[in-house]
Formats: structure tokens, C-alpha cells, sequence
């Protein structure tokens, strides 16, 4: 990074504080913000000389909002020093290690809680009577927030009677997290949708804007909760003392948390809570972890903003920012063109990310996207990378749209394309048949692993059977013989015998993957098991009507004239025969459903699951008879909502009455 990078960074981060802090309208996620605060910590660190004072590394929070009164803090009210990886937790154990002088590490306890999405909030006690309570702010000053801290039904007004009476005489200070959990998050959205008004994006920003309201009544009206996590008192030894005192004085804190008494027991204990975070009642985005003594949690000491005894170890980011490096043209097995993004590796939710789809030209067109671009990207449905918006402040200059159909010419300068609606579609060059780029494609899509599954013949072999004219068609390789494959470049004899022995033993495939492998447009894995599954042979469905295929459940209208279209072409018919002739019959293997309240239900499935993969819990389901949807209908039973749901998905099944069930609940009925 320059420096002229380093001051655009400063610049657009401080925008984005303001956007996030005072408008209470982030423009980007804080998955992207923590990114960004990153690489400039790291420039910071790499180039100290250069440090602006003005820099957002040089502060702990927002400024506090000039419509409430600024109350400064006793102590500071620090934020904390974030940790995205196992190896960066390490790394902060040996530091502490070495910054406490100790012998090893078995010498360290842990305290662990879960790091809640909220506003930082401190509550004044004088003579164990509320009196005040203030937002971090900047973490020198907050905002006097006492009043609409009032209407927070679980933060005590006066502490019980039966406590230590130095808790009762003087001034006393609890801190902790205002958050909103996630029901009361999903009725208020709800509301809103019912009004017409703007949904709001998430239950943290929700909950601070709501504390900071300056209308007490609108905050009554939501239920905000008040979880505590730290006790101004020296006294106390460990952070397990503070916990327990919190509760006698009658302050909610996450049960949750726990002391880890070693290094091992502390990784176990991380995966535990992250495995149990989609039961929450609240948002979470990562762990709290700190030395559970507080003599050496203090002796530690301070950066210029957090504390070192303490770090939060942030779950994998559902977004990400990273550098678009290219857009490249993808010719599909239809022939339709489609555009992928080429991206500088990033890691997203445990995954590193390559490329992603950009659907079409009028996708491209709608982000203005551009090369070099630096771009915010998601997994839709925790599965596809996609690229969610252009954070255009970074764009190089000099940069120009892209210009699709001049870079299709450039990528395949002897082909000829045609637009037809939103897609760009390769031409069929041959006037005898299929072109041989667009049967090369056909032919390894159709022995793909998802498909009819022919062992050997991969894209390289598919290629050189389509450019020796050995095949003209898909149904072709069932005539092929060992000696014609023998001579192609690459082949002896006992590679070509397996070959021509896989494609035999492929004469009996499953339906579904028949039918999905004959690459019909629209139809993809779960359609054509749909399919399969209602017309039980290939016969029957190459004469369905477009009225029988609209009739079934997740076959929309693109969909069915898609399948009545390529039956009805006179060329598939021929090759449908050519495949009868070589005695390919392929088989309707029902699933074998287990009995099981969930048969011929209709679910759709929203958010991760903890216990399954989306693979596993598919299969689990189809072998139970259920009917698996991609959107919400009227035909809809459940929705399961997993971790990180969709908001529209929750608000639609809630207004249609659709039962939603949890992860947990969801297993139970399994």
C-alpha cells in the first residue's frame, strides 16, 4: 500500500464511522469495516512515522452524537483487539507469555464469553440507586443516555437489599452490552413491512440507534436487553468473581461463560460456543477472551486502544472485501455466456474464494463493475460466492465500464454470439450438427460426477473424442470400441479397455442424473429429481405438456418451456433414439423414504446449520419424503431457519402464518 493509499483509506474510513455512528446507515457490513480497519492497522504498524492523528486507529469509538449531553468516563472504556485465526490467538497466548515474564503458558486461565452485537453501555450506582448511564462514545467521553437506559426492564434501578455493604455505600459502576434479541428484532421488522416502511438492516445497529434515540417512548416501545460483563472493582480477583457478583446484584450475563484453566481446554470450549451460537437469543460475531486473573489481566497493560489481556476471536466474516483482478467469458453447455469474476484470494466463512458469478451482462451493467475494482463479496444460500456491491471510493482512475460484447470478441475471436433476453448465446457453427466447442461441453457435462458419472472421460478426453469425429453427439460414445479410442493421443490399451468399460457400465443410469445430464436449460440437479420422480421414465417426460410441467412444485414457467422446448426439437428425438438403440435405458430409483412426519412436506431452508452441511441435510430430507423449495409459497410447511437467516424469507413465512422451526427443533422432528 502507498501512503497516497493509506490517507484514501483514513479518509473513507472516517466516512464510514460517520455513516455507521451518527446516521445509524452503514453503507458497507462489519465484516468489511473490520477488513478495512486491518489493513490500515497493518500499514500503521509497518510505517509508525506515517500515522495520522486523525487516523481512526487513534480512537476507541464514535464521537458522541452533539444532540446528548457528554459525560466522561471514570476509566477508560477500551474496546478490544480482535482475532480472526487460530494461529493469531497463539500468537496473542505467546505474547502474553512473554509480557508477564512467565515460566510456560500452563500458568494462564482463561475466561471465555461470547462477544455480543450491541452498544457498549456503563451504569453509574450511587448508594446502590441508578443515577446515570453513558454510552463508550470515543472511549474518553459517551453519550448520557440515562434516561432511555431507564425504560430497559431488566437494568436494576436500585440494587437488593441483600448485598455486601460496599456495594452499597458510594459510587458503583457496571458495564455491558445493550443488545436486541433477535425475536424482538423480527417484530419490528415485521411491523415495518405491514407499515411500508424501511426494514432495518441488523438487530446491532437497531439496538444502538434505539438507545440513542432522543424520544424515551420509541425506546419503550422496543425491548431492549442489558447484559452485563464487567464490575469496577479492584477487589475482585477473577473474572468468574466479577460474573458471580453481577448475579447477586441481580445484572443478567450469559450463563454461557466459562474459565478454561489451559490452552487445550480453551480451543475445545471455542468450538462448543460456536457450535451452540445459532441457539442464541442474540447476535453474536465472534468470542471475548480474557486472562481470568485480574492482577495479571491488569499487569498485561494497554495498546493505544484495548487491553492486552483480553481478544476477540471473530467467527468467519459472511462478507468480504477483496480486489476483482478480471472478468472472464464462460461458455456453458448451452452455449450461453457467463461472466465470472476472477478475484484475489480471500478467505469468507471458511472457504478461500477465487471467483465468483456475475450471472449476466445486465448484472455486470447494474454494479458498474469494473477490473481492479475493490468489491464486497457473499456466499447466497452459504454456498455461492457472489459479489454484493463496488466500493467505488477505491476504484483506480482512468477506469472504463466493461464493455461485454467487445470482450467476447477479444475472448473468441472466430465465434459469432447472439443476445437473447438477459444472456448471450454462442452460435451453432455447423450446419451438419451440434458445434464441436458446444459438444465438447455437452459431453463432459453429461459423464460428470453429478450427471450419468463415466469414470476417465473428463474434459480432455471429451475434447479429443469430439475433435477426431468420433462422436457427433452425447449418445455417441456408446458405439465407441477400444481400437478407435486406442488411437488417441494419450491412450494404450488398457486405458482405452476402462474407458469403453465405464461407458457400459453407465447404460443404466438413475433418471434424475440422466435427465440432468442431457443439459436441458433451467434444469439442474434438483429440478430434474423433481422431474424424475413425478414422470418415473424419460418417455413420459418427453411427452409432458407445458400445463403438466407447471403443475408440479418448483417448475416455474421458464422452466417447463424450457423442457417442452428441447423435447420437441427434432435433433433431440434423434438423439433420444440413438440412445434407445444403443439399449441406454435409464432406471427411476425411488428413494426409499423413512416414515417420518416430515413425508410430502414442503420445506424451504434458510441460514446454516451446525449439524449438517446443506449436501447432508438435502439428502436427509429427500429420504424422508420431503419436498425441498427454494422460495417461500403457499405450499410451503416449514421454514427452518439456521444461522444468519434471511430477513425477507422470516418475514414472509411470519406474515403467511408458515411455521418456522429452529435448527434444533428441525433435528427433533428428524
Amino acid at each position: 500500500m502507498k501512503q497516497t493509499d493509506y490517507l484514501k483509506l483514513v479518509e473513507t474510513l472516517s466516512k464510514y464511522n460517520f455513516e455507521y455512528h451518527t446516521l445509524a446507515k452503514p453503507s458497507i457490513s462489519d465484516a468489511v469495516y473490520d477488513q478495512l480497519m486491518r489493513d490500515l492497522i497493518n500499514y500503521e504498524t509497518e510505517h509508525p512515522n506515517q500515522i495520522v492523528a486523525h487516523s481512526p486507529s487513534q480512537r476507541i469509538g464514535a464521537q458522541p452524537s452533539s444532540q446528548l449531553a457528554k459525560i466522561r468516563h471514570s476509566q477508560a472504556m477500551t474496546s478490544l483487539q480482535d482475532a480472526f485465526s487460530m494461529p493469531e490467538l497463539i500468537a496473542w497466548r505467546k505474547r502474553l507469555v512473554k509480557i508477564l515474564k512467565l515460566v510456560s503458558d500452563e500458568q494462564l486461565e482463561y475466561f471465555i464469553d461470547f462477544k455480543m452485537d450491541g452498544l457498549a453501555l456503563g451504569l453509574i450506582y450511587e448508594n446502590a440507586i441508578f443515577k446515570q448511564a453513558v454510552t463508550r462514545g470515543d472511549g474518553q467521553q459517551g453519550e448520557d443516555v440515562t434516561i432511555n437506559a431507564k425504560t430497559i426492564s431488566n437494568i436494576p434501578l436500585i440494587l437488593p437489599q441483600a448485598i455486601p455493604s460496599n456495594y452499597r455505600q458510594g459510587r458503583l459502576e457496571v458495564r455491558g452490552e445493550v443488545i436486541l434479541y433477535k425475536k424482538e428484532f423480527d417484530r419490528i421488522n415485521q411491523i415495518n413491512l405491514q407499515q411500508g416502511k424501511p426494514q432495518y438492516a441488523n438487530a446491532r445497529n437497531l439496538a444502538s440507534g434505539t438507545l440513542r434515540q432522543l424520544n424515551p417512548q420509541l425506546v419503550a416501545s422496543r425491548k431492549l436487553v442489558f447484559k452485563a460483563y464487567e464490575l469496577l472493582d479492584d477487589s475482585l480477583v477473577t473474572w468468574a468473581d466479577v460474573y458471580n457478583v453481577l448475579g447477586q446484584l441481580h445484572f443478567s450475563h450469559n450463563h454461557q461463560a466459562s474459565v478454561c484453566n489451559n490452552f487445550d481446554k480453551l480451543v475445545s470450549m471455542l468450538k462448543k460456543l460456536q457450535n451452540s451460537q445459532a441457539q442464541l437469543p442474540f447476535e453474536t460475531d465472534g468470542l471475548v477472551i480474557k486472562i481470568n486473573n485480574r492482577q495479571l489481566y491488569k499487569k498485561a497493560g494497554l495498546t493505544a486502544k484495548a487491553p492486552r489481556g483480553a481478544i476477540a476471536l471473530k467467527y468467519p466474516p459472511l462478507e468480504a472485501k477483496t480486489i476483482l483482478l478480471d472478468i472472464k467469458l464462460q461458455i456453458g453447455r448451452t452455449g450461453v455466456v457467463t461472466p465470472v469474476a476472477i478475484l484475489k484470494p480471500v478467505q469468507l466463512a471458511g472457504t478461500t474464494i477465487n471467483h465468483a458469478s456475475l450471472h449476466n451482462a445486465d448484472e455486470i451493467q447494474r454494479l458498474d463493475i469494473r477490473p481492479k475494482d475493490t468489491v464486497v463479496i457473499y456466499k447466497a444460500g452459504d454456498i455461492i460466492p457472489k459479489i454484493k456491491q463496488v466500493l467505488k471510493e477505491f476504484r483506480p482512475s482512468k477506469t472504463a465500464m466493461f464493455d461485454f460484447k467487445k470482450a467476447l470478441q477479444e475472448s473468441y475471436p472466430k465465434r459469432k454470439f447472439i443476445r437473447q433476453g438477459v444472456a448471450w448465446r454462442m452460435m451453432n457453427e455447423s450446419t451438419t450438427g451440434t458445434d464441436s466447442k458446444l459438444l465438447t461441453l455437452q459431453l463432459r457435462h453429461y459423464s460428470q460426477r453429478t450427471a450419468v458419472d463415466i469414470q476417465g472421460l473428463g474434459a480432455k478426453t471429451a475434447q479429443a473424442l469430439v475433435e477426431s469425429k468420433l462422436v457427433k453427439d452425447i449418445a455417441d460414445i456408446y458405439t465407441l470400441t477400444s481400437d478407435q479410442v486406442n488411437q488417441l493421443e494419450g491412450f494404450a490399451e488398457q486405458s482405452s479397455h476402462n474407458l469403453i468399460t465405464a461407458i457400459q457400465s453407465a447404460k443404466n443410469p438413475n433418471l434424475d442424473k440422466f435427465i440432468f445430464g442431457l443439459g436441458i436449460s433451467h434444469v439442474g440437479q434438483q429440478t430434474a429429481l423433481d422431474l424424475a420422480n413425478h414422470f418415473k421414465t424419460c418417455q413420459d417426460l418427453s411427452q409432458a405438456t407445458l400445463e403438466d410441467l407447471q403443475a408440479l412444485d418448483n417448475i416455474g414457467p421458464n422452466t417447463a418451456q424450457a423442457v417442452v422446448d428441447w423435447f420437441n426439437q427434432i435433433s433431440n428425438q434423434a438423439l433420444l433414439t440413438k440412445f434407445e438403440a444403443a439399449e441406454v435405458i435409464p432406471v427411476h430409483k425411488a428413494h426409499s423414504t423413512i416414515q417420518s412426519q416430515l413425508s410430502d412436506c414442503h420445506l424451504v431452508i434458510t441460514g446454516s446449520l451446525t449439524k449438517y452441511s446443506r449436501l447432508q441435510a438435502k439428502q436427509i430430507l429427500q429420504d424422508r419424503g420431503v419436498k425441498l423449495q427454494a422460495q417461500i409459497s403457499s405450499k410451503t410447511d416449514y421454514l427452518i431457519a439456521g444461522h444468519k437467516p434471511s430477513s425477507t424469507k422470516l418475514n414472509k413465512a411470519t406474515l403467511s402464518n408458515i411455521p418456522i422451526l429452529s435448527e434444533t427443533e428441525f433435528i427433533k422432528l428428524l
